[in-house]
């Protein structure tokens, strides 16, 4: 065999090689990235779990919850069912829980009938 193909082969060999090193290292730096990315979501859920116990106005959780559906929608849940605890004579408060709870929805049926259709 002539000198090109072992050239070429060569280069192909090392071509091949850093592709193969360039993938492993992204697929590796995207699984940091997600590991530290779930590591600060589940401190973010601890700290909001300990502010919420500590928390007694339902009106800060609703203003709290309404910023969390923009920028941290997985947040809202605990926050909105929070603030439905403490206060469930709300209807707005019924209405911004309504999606997790059952009590809830049958909450917002008690405080306003007529929100019946919209339910439906």
């Amino acid at each position: 065999m002539s000198g090109r193909f072992w050239f070429y082969l060569g280069a192909l060999i090392i071509i091949a090689g850093l592709g193969t090193t360039y993938t492993a290292n992204a697929r590796r730096f995207e699984n940091d990235q997600r590991r530290l990315e779930a590591a600060a979501a589940d401190a973010d859920r601890g700290r909001l779990e300990e502010y919420l116990k500590k928390q007694t106005d339902s009106y800060k959780l609703v203003r709290l919850a309404l910023t969390y559906q923009i920028t941290r929608p997985e947040l809202v849940e605990p926050t909105a069912l929070r603030a439905f605890e403490l206060n469930q004579n709300s209807r707005d408060i019924a209405i911004l829980a309504a999606p997790f709870s059952q009590k809830a929805k049958e909450r917002i049926l008690f405080l306003d009938p007529l929100y019946q259709q919209a339910l439906e």
